[in-house]
């Protein structure tokens, strides 16, 4: 993971050109990712937000944020996944340039979860996931890395995120 300093300007494509400072460079064979552990469990409402440069289209696993292995906001398979412990919700649509910038929003509001991109409500594939996905709990919350040391082989987010936000 790098540390870029140079301005970027995102958003440009839509009309609005908004302007950042610093990004994190993640390059899934490094070890390198953020983590945090809340204090105290949190209530299933929240807000994750970010913009995210994918790296390349393969069809692997690239973890934005969330927890263990199974729970969290990914992109696999060039579609934005939210994944809890049984099940998992998928976006129609399908991100697949790695020269865009998208602007990536997922929201939890206890009963449901909601996914935005560049502005624009997604539809999802199904919506059997658990509200909040088991995210805002005291335990190691993650962003750009997928292994939790399991047995299956997960590579961690290769691309820009920028401007990352949970609520």
């Amino acid at each position: 993971m790098s540390i870029i300093t140079s301005p970027m300007l995102l958003g440009a494509d839509t009309g609005g050109a908004y302007q950042i400072t610093r990004s994190l460079r993640f390059n899934s064979p490094d070890s390198a990712f953020c983590s945090r552990v809340f204090g105290s469990s949190g209530s299933s409402t929240w807000t994750f937000s970010c913009w995210a440069k994918i790296g390349s289209i393969e069809a692997t696993y690239k973890k934005l944020f969330g927890l263990n292995e199974n729970n969290g906001i990914m992109i696999y398979d060039n579609r934005i996944n939210l994944n809890d412990d049984t099940s998992n919700d998928t976006t129609v649509a399908y991100y697949r340039d790695p020269s865009a910038w998208y602007h990536i929003v997922v929201r939890s509001n206890g009963s449901a979860n909601t996914v935005w991109v560049n502005n624009v409500q997604q539809a999802l594939s199904s919506t059997s996931c658990v509200a909040g996905l088991g995210i805002n709990g005291s335990v190691e919350h993650r962003i750009g890395k997928q292994d939790f040391g399991s047995t299956i082989a997960r590579a961690g987010f290769n691309g820009y995120l920028a401007d990352i936000h949970f609520i």
